[in-house]
C-alpha cells in the first residue's frame, strides 16, 4: 500500500485496504496519508473519525492537514485531545512535522504554540532538526528575528541549519547578513550548493553585484562545486538586475548544462526593464524554440517584434 501512496496510486490502495481481514493501525495510517496527499482534506477527516485506533503518526497527519488548510481552531482543538485526552506526547518527528506545516502554511500562532511546547519538554537541548524546522518556521512567517534567536543559542549546528538561517536572511533582503554568516559557516561546517543558491539569491535582491559575481566565479576553483541551474538563474537574475546584460548573457552562451526558462526568463525580465528589445527578441525565439506549445512566448514575440519596428 506504502508504494501505491507513494505513486499517487490512491484507487488502489483503498482497494487493497478494503480487501483486509484484519486492519492494523499502521495500515489505517498509511491510508490516511495517501488521502491527505491525493485526495484532498475533506475525505481525510472522514477516515481519521473511522479509524478504530489511532497513532502519534496519524494524529500529526490530521493536525498538520488541518494547519495547511489555515484551519487553526480546528488544528488547536485536536492538539489538545491528542495531548490531555488520549495520552499521547509531541515527539521530535511529530514537532518536526507540525513546524513544517506551519512554515508551508504561514500559521505563525499555532508555530509559537509548538515552539513554546519544545521548550517546555527538553531537559537538556533541543533536538538540531527541531531547532532548524523552527528556523525555517520563524523566518517563512516573517519572523525573522525569532529564527535567529534560535539559531544562536544551538549548541550545534549542521549545514542545514547554516541554509535555512540563511535562506530566511535572503528573504528578508538582508544579504550583508547572508555574507556574514558566510564567514562564520565556513569555520564549523562545509558549505554545499544550496549554502551558494541562497547566497546567490541574497546578493541578487540586497544589489551586493560585486560579492555575488566573484562568489560564482569562485564556485568551482575555490570551493569544488559545480554550478547547477539555480546558481546560473541567480548569478544572471544577479547581473540582470544590476545592467550587466552582455555579462549575463555570456555566462549563459558558457553555461555547462542547457538553460531553462527559469534561466533565460530572468534575463528576459531585465531586458524588458533596461529596454534592451534586441537581445529581448532573441531570448524569445529561443523560448519559443525550446517551448513551441507555450502560447505566451508566441506573444510576448509578436509584442517584441512590433515595439522594435
Amino acid at each position: 500500500m506504502d508504494m501505491y501512496v507513494k505513486c499517487g496510486l490512491i484507487d488502489k490502495t483503498r482497494r487493497i485496504f478494503s480487501e483486509m481481514g484484519e486492519k492494523s493501525v499502521v495500515s489505517w495510517t498509511v491510508v490516511l496519508g495517501g488521502v491527505v496527499k491525493w485526495e484532498g482534506f475533506e475525505n481525510v477527516r472522514l477516515l481519521f473519525d473511522k479509524m478504530p485506533e489511532r497513532n502519534e503518526v496519524a494524529w500529526t497527519v490530521m493536525i498538520a492537514a488541518y494547519i495547511e488548510n489555515g484551519l487553526t481552531k480546528e488544528a488547536f482543538g485536536l492538539l489538545r485531545e491528542m495531548l490531555f485526552e488520549s495520552g499521547f506526547e509531541l515527539n521530535f518527528v511529530t514537532l518536526s512535522s507540525l513546524l513544517s506545516a506551519c512554515a508551508q502554511s504561514g500559521n505563525v500562532l499555532v508555530g509559537k504554540w509548538v515552539h513554546v511546547y519544545a521548550l517546555k519538554m527538553i531537559e537538556h537541548e533541543i533536538d538540531i532538526v527541531v531547532a532548524t524546522t523552527l528556523i525555517n518556521m520563524h523566518a517563512k512567517c516573517g519572523s525573522i528575528d525569532d529564527a535567529f534567536r534560535v539559531f544562536l543559542v544551538m549548541p550545534r549546528r549542521n549545514v542545514i541549519t547554516w541554509n535555512a538561517m540563511r535562506s530566511g536572511l535572503a528573504m528578508q533582503g538582508k544579504g550583508d547578513m547572508v555574507l556574514d554568516l558566510f564567514g562564520q559557516m565556513i569555520r564549523e561546517v562545509k558549505p554545499d550548493d544550496v549554502t551558494f543558491t541562497a547566497i546567490l539569491s541574497a546578493c541578487s535582491h540586497s544589489g551586493l553585484v560585486d560579492q555575488g559575481r566573484h562568489l560564482f566565479y569562485s564556485l568551482e576553483s575555490t570551493y569544488g562545486i559545480k554550478p547547477s541551474i539555480e546558481h546560473y538563474s541567480c548569478v544572471v537574475d544577479l547581473l540582470g538586475r544590476a545592467g550587466h546584460l552582455e555579462e549575463a548573457e555570456s555566462i549563459i552562451r558558457r553555461m555547462t548544462i542547457p538553460p531553462n526558462e527559469v534561466v533565460l526568463g530572468s534575463l528576459l525580465g531585465s531586458c524588458s526593464f533596461h529596454k534592451n528589445l534586441e537581445l529581448g527578441e532573441c531570448l524569445i525565439k529561443e523560448l519559443v524554440q525550446m517551448y513551441p506549445n507555450n502560447t505566451e512566448y508566441h506573444v510576448l514575440l509578436f509584442k517584441y517584434v512590433l515595439f522594435s519596428w
